[in-house]
């Protein structure tokens, strides 16, 4: 039995999902679907591993999984559209970084036959690429209902792209994702606006380079997104953004005091966790071995055949 993937939106994720599924398993039937025409409009069928669907619910129509891969605002109508119109049972996986409200909206408008389970790729996105989710982490956050085989139905999935599924809870995700997804997007937006609202801005623009570059690159270019972003996680969010204030606060008595030695010590501590961290993502690679066996394994095992029959859900 052919298993069938649906990707909604089409975005550099969106493509990179697609890519990383079908270098696994070749014989995936994979949809894809944006609701944005332009996107539709500028896919090249000769790159593209799926089928591009025009509909929707042509693209859902008998998908066992369906990545929920559009912007935060959208994700609810979406969500009451297939729960209204898909009648198999299916995995709805949304890969926004924040679990709190999209649960609450999977809960009121999906079926007892759709199984709601969050799924975040903790990667960095730039190109879509088979290979990006390779050694990577990507976090799975189910609903104490969600049943043991749509569980395992989206982790082999997962598996199969070469990451490493991540379980956790609504709140530790949204608390963990408000770190390190959302207050980066606040503290580059404050960084581009105190630059740009300089009055030596032409300069600066004419100057800066990788480091100002880095710092002010946004995870979307679109200000509707990046807002419902940051107002729907915005609880834990806030009490991330106090903890930067008050260490830029103290970072900057540091700095105007007369001794250079605690600043210099400050910023010793800060470059010696992020290299010891950077470490430890590089070791990441050395799982692959493990992982490609447990890729092949699951395609031994036909690839999901045994985790079609999820059943009812468990209360």
């Amino acid at each position: 039995m052919t298993v069938k993937i649906a990707i909604i939106g089409l975005n550099p994720l969106g493509r990179a999902l697609a890519l990383a599924l079908k270098q696994s398993r070749p014989d995936l039937d994979l949809r894809g679907h944006d609701r944005n025409r332009s996107v539709m409009d500028d896919l090249d069928e000769k790159k593209i591993p799926f089928k591009a669907e025009w509909n929707l619910l042509a693209a859902v129509d008998g998908a066992q999984i369906v990545f929920l891969n559009e912007p935060l605002h959208v994700i609810q109508e979406t969500m009451t559209i297939l729960g209204r119109e898909m009648k198999n049972e299916a995995v709805i996986a949304d890969t926004a970084p924040y679990k709190q409200v999209t649960a609450e909206w999977a809960q009121s408008v999906l079926p007892e036959h759709l199984f709601y389970i969050g799924a975040t790729p903790l990667v960095a996105v730039g190109h879509p690429r088979a290979d990006l989710f390779q050694g990577q982490r990507f976090a799975v956050v189910p609903l104490p209902e969600t049943p043991e085989n749509a569980l395992r139905l989206l982790t082999e999935a997962i598996t199969l792209m070469g990451a490493t599924p991540l379980y956790l809870e609504i709140t530790e995700h949204d608390a963990l994702l408000a770190a390190i997804h959302q207050l980066p997007i606040l503290s580059g937006a404050a960084l581009m606006r105190v630059a740009a609202g300089s009055q030596a801005w032409r300069e600066l623009a004419n100057m800066a380079h990788a480091p100002f570059f880095a710092a002010t690159a946004f995870p979307v270019d679109d200000a509707e997104s990046l807002t419902a972003l940051l107002r729907f996680g915005r609880e834990p969010l806030l009490r991330w953004l106090d903890g930067l204030q008050d260490e830029l606060s103290h970072l900057r008595e540091l700095l105007v005091a007369e001794r250079a030695t605690p600043l210099q010590e400050a910023l010793e501590d800060a470059v010696t966790t992020g290299k010891k961290w950077r470490e430890k993502v590089a070791d990441a690679d050395l799982e692959e071995a493990a992982l490609a066996d447990a890729r092949e394994e699951i395609i031994e095992r036909t690839g999901f055949r045994r985790l079609f029959g999820v059943g009812g859900r468990r209360k």
